[in-house]
């Protein structure tokens, strides 16, 4: 096992790929996306070369509160279960001690194009570390597409 980390790491950029169920009551929606996630993350600090690629299931449950018809935001955690990971320092691989779940807490803006699409912008903090001495801190841009069944009235 190597010795402990104890490096600032920063997210490269990624991608995720992902469905969600949205739920609309009265005042807010509920939204739960359950999503693939690639987590990169590279440092180049104090003479160190790390890298981190890990493959994640990706779970949010977030509550959106719409404050005009265009414009809202959403808040709520973030499960995140590690599928694939590969580490290297110094590009020499690595074996990390991954956390078996990584929780966050996540709070975005949206902004809703159409009826049909909206772009998201949202921070994700970690309440515990991807690896042993590593927490990562995310930043995204997505864009969301929504498809809704009409709810049918009865008379």
């Amino acid at each position: 096992n190597p010795a402990p980390l104890d490096i600032e790491v920063k997210p490269a950029m990624g991608f995720q790929f992902g469905m969600f169920y949205s739920y609309r009551f009265e005042s807010f929606r509920l939204r739960i996306l359950g999503q693939l996630k690639t987590l990169r993350v590279k440092n180049r600090d104090a003479g160190s070369n790390l890298q981190i690629y890990s493959l994640q299931y990706n779970s949010p449950i977030l509550f959106q509160q719409l404050l005009t018809e265009r414009f809202g935001y959403f808040l709520g955690p973030e499960l995140s279960i590690p599928i694939n990971t590969s580490s290297k320092l110094n590009d020499q691989d690595i074996n990390l001690d991954f956390s078996p779940v990584v929780t966050s807490a996540m709070v975005g803006l949206t902004y809703k194009l159409t009826d049909k699409l909206a772009i998201d912008l949202y921070y994700s903090h970690p309440m515990n570390e991807v690896a042993e001495n590593i927490k990562v801190q995310t930043i995204g841009f997505q864009f969301s597409a929504y498809f809704e069944r009409q709810k049918k009235r009865f008379r």
